[in-house]
């Protein structure tokens, strides 16, 4: 769990989708996160094709709401926000898929927080808890003018056969130097209602991360002779190595590497996309 700069200082003092139907994509940009409670509304209804000609139906539904601290009202900059959407499926075999959905979501929220709090709570409400957090903690330091916004989206990346992948992204600006934005990926196969991971997509995982390395270092202009600690980056003894935030977009299987991560935080993160044709020797699903 990640604990953000600025929320270990704050401790301190007070001693504290749209969603993708196979190839409709979400744009985050475009949709109303901003409701002052939940919100559904239909995105897309289409039948996807699983093994054995077996057709399941997906409703799908985007769910938003914001949060906002009441203190956004006085003429101090002190403010809180919190922005929240993430998809909901209804249908057969889609419990395990909302479950796991909200599982991430709460957990995100609650790193945001650093606080090792049940998520046995909705995730609106773990929203309200950092607000709760905030006033708390600006009616101790009353003079404090720091202005907290985080802001979440799970997006639908793919969707084929008995797969269906999404990729959380966190904005969490908290008053420090700079904000925060983590991603993680996470892929589900619906039918068997479990986590997938790269041995389930590849079948060299070695052959896998070379031909990621090459993408890699083709992207940052890297040549193949040069050091990776050299060029700044953090790979133990200078060797590309691959992290467990693995995603499939329409293209490829994607890395995401967060900021810190692998390099300091003015080099960002880093997404590399390894295209299916250049693994399709080693490539264990139908895409």
């Amino acid at each position: 769990m990640q604990v953000y700069p600025t929320i270990a200082r704050m401790k301190r003092k007070v001693d504290h989708l749209s969603i993708i139907l196979v190839l409709f994509a979400l744009s985050i940009a475009g949709c109303d996160m901003f409701t002052r409670t939940d919100k559904k509304e239909t995105i897309s209804k289409k039948p996807i094709e699983g093994e054995n000609n077996q057709k399941n139906t997906f409703s799908a539904y985007l769910t938003s709401f914001k949060k906002k601290s009441a203190l956004c009202r006085n003429q101090k900059r002190q403010c809180a926000e919190v922005a929240v959407q993430y998809p909901f499926f209804k249908g057969k075999q889609t419990k395990f898929i909302n479950s796991e959905i909200q599982k991430r979501v709460k957990s995100s929220l609650n790193s945001v927080i650093s606080e090792d709090r049940t998520l046995n709570v909705s995730v609106e409400k773990m929203a309200q808890l950092i607000i709760d957090d905030y006033n708390d903690f600006i009616n101790e330091f009353k003079d404090e003018n720091e202005k907290w916004d985080i802001s979440l989206s799970v997006i639908n990346t793919f969707q084929k056969n008995n797969l269906i992948a999404f990729s959380l992204e966190l904005d969490a600006d908290t008053g420090g130097a700079h904000p925060n934005k983590t991603v993680s990926n996470f892929i589900i196969d619906f039918k068997n209602n479990e986590l997938i991971k790269l041995s389930d997509l590849v079948s060299n995982i070695p052959k896998f991360t070379s031909a990621a390395e090459k993408v890699f270092r083709k992207k940052n202009s890297i040549p193949k002779s040069k050091s990776l600690q050299e060029e700044g980056y953090f790979f133990e003894k200078g060797k590309f190595n691959l992290n467990n935030n693995i995603g499939i977009s329409q293209n490829g299987i994607t890395v995401y590497f967060n900021s810190y991560e692998i390099a300091p935080y003015a080099m960002g993160p880093t997404k590399i996309v390894v295209p299916f044709y250049e693994i399709k020797d080693i490539l264990k699903i139908k895409v």
